[in-house]
Formats: structure tokens, C-alpha cells, sequence
């Protein structure tokens, strides 16, 4: 089965067991640290590079996973069982001057540093409520509902055929249906999904149950019944009103 294979870009702090973000990438934002209380940013899933997301943009889709990020560590971040990941930006000290807000692990003299914190958690192992043919190519699949994680939420699903192991990328949604096009027909499959986020790909979900698609529908081609009948009246009440039309001009 094909999967997307993402690895967590972390360091750990020996001292406190606790892993350290490293972030090479990234793009400016104009403020202060003072200015907000959370960052947040779009991890590459496939370079593991972090950059600061603009107020107002998005992650790029299916290649970017959003997080977000606590500028000071809570009570319940001390007390859970997850472990906690951390951020350093460094921006200017006085916020009177608005600068930017660059991801280093070194700060400079007239920089301040800014340590954020959230939980590193990958997402729960998703489930499979039903299964649906739609028709001979496509397969309509409904999740049941998922915990979101605040700080990493869910970027995308991936479901898989069996057999044929085709993926189909799908973006969360409320309504949590997914269509699977590609199928052939009279053929029988199950499915599975899984969910990524910035922290990586989910357990594989238990497989669905089984579905078969049915056969392409036949074409009958219209034979000398109603169709007939109908266009023999068309042409009849054509050629009536010709004729009353020929007299009155007579």
C-alpha cells in the first residue's frame, strides 16, 4: 500500500525530555511578539521545513501542514500526557517598532527571543462508518467524527483501495464524505484511510466493509414503440395543418 511516509523533524532536550523544533525555512510576518499571543506556521511535509504563515494565507495544500503555537506554556501543557514541542522566533524588542518575525535558533543583540510551545500529537486512527457505490467507477465513503487536536489539526485524509491500491486525497470537512472515483466495475473492495498532520500520518484505519461495484448500465436503443408512435402523430398533424393551410390559400 502506498503511504505517505512523514518523519517528525525534532530534536530532543535531554534535560527535560522535551523535543525541539528546528526550523529552517521560513517567511517573515511584520509585528511583535507582543502583538500575538499565538503563531502560526506550515510545516513541508515532505523537506520538514517550517515557515511563518501570514495572517490571512494558507497552507499550501496536500504538500503543507498548518500548527499553531502557544506563546507561553499552559498548565494543562505541563500536566499532559504528550509531549510538548517548541519554536523559537526572534523579533524586535521594543513594540513601539514593528519587525519581523523570523524563525532562528539564534537570536540577534537588538532581537528579542520567543519560545512557543504546543503538543506534538499525531492524529487518532480514523474509522470507516459506511461504504456506498454510486455507481460503476465511484465509491462514496463516510468517516465517523474526530477529535480535532487544536495545535496540529488535520490536513488531509488518504484513502486507499484494496485491491489496486489507489489513494485519493480528500480535505477535512464537516460533513466527513469522501468520493473515490477510478473503480471498475463488478469488482469488489474494501477501503482504508488514514489522517496527517503537521506531526505525521495517523494508524491506518480498519478496513471497511465490502463493496462491490455494479456493471455499466446498457444502452437500449429506441425501437418502434412509443417513440415511433409519437413522431407518426408529429408528422400526421404536420401535414394536416399543411393541407388546411394549401386550401385556404386555394
Amino acid at each position: 500500500m502506498r503511504r505517505l511516509m512523514v518523519s517528525l523533524f525534532v530534536l530532543t532536550v535531554l534535560a527535560g525530555n522535551i523535543p525541539l523544533a528546528i526550523a529552517i525555512e521560513d517567511e517573515p510576518i511584520v509585528a511583535t511578539s507582543a502583538d500575538i499571543q499565538t503563531l502560526k506556521t506550515c510545516s513541508s511535509l515532505d523537506s520538514k521545513k517550517i515557515r511563518v504563515l501570514r495572517e490571512g494565507s494558507k497552507c499550501h495544500l496536500y504538500t503543507e501542514a498548518l500548527a499553531i503555537w502557544r506563546n507561553s506554556p499552559t498548565l494543562e501543557d505541563l500536566t499532559s500526557k504528550f509531549p510538548v514541542t517548541t519554536l523559537q522566533t526572534c523579533a524586535g524588542k521594543s513594540p513601539a517598532i514593528r519587525s519581523y518575525i523570523l524563525i532562528r535558533d539564534d537570536c540577534k543583540k537588538f532581537h528579542e527571543a520567543t519560545t512557543w510551545h504546543r503538543w506534538l500529537k499525531l492524529p487518532n486512527t480514523p474509522e470507516i462508518e459506511s461504504v456506498e457505490a454510486l455507481n460503476e467507477s465511484t465509491a462514496l465513503i463516510t468517516l465517523k467524527p474526530m477529535a480535532e487536536i487544536p495545535d496540529a489539526p488535520i490536513t488531509f485524509f488518504t484513502v486507499t483501495t484494496h485491491p489496486d491500491e489507489v489513494t485519493t486525497r480528500g480535505l477535512p470537512t464537516e460533513i466527513t464524505k469522501y468520493y473515490v472515483t477510478g473503480l471498475n466495475e463488478q469488482k469488489t473492495y474494501t477501503f482504508t484511510i488514514t489522517a496527517t498532520n503537521a506531526d505525521g500520518e495517523s494508524p491506518v484505519s480498519l478496513e471497511s466493509k465490502v463493496l462491490t461495484t455494479p456493471a455499466i448500465p446498457e444502452v437500449i436503443p429506441a425501437g418502434p414503440g412509443l417513440l415511433s408512435v409519437i413522431t407518426t402523430a408529429v408528422l400526421l398533424l404536420i401535414f394536416f395543418f399543411y393541407r388546411r393551410f394549401n386550401s385556404a390559400l386555394d
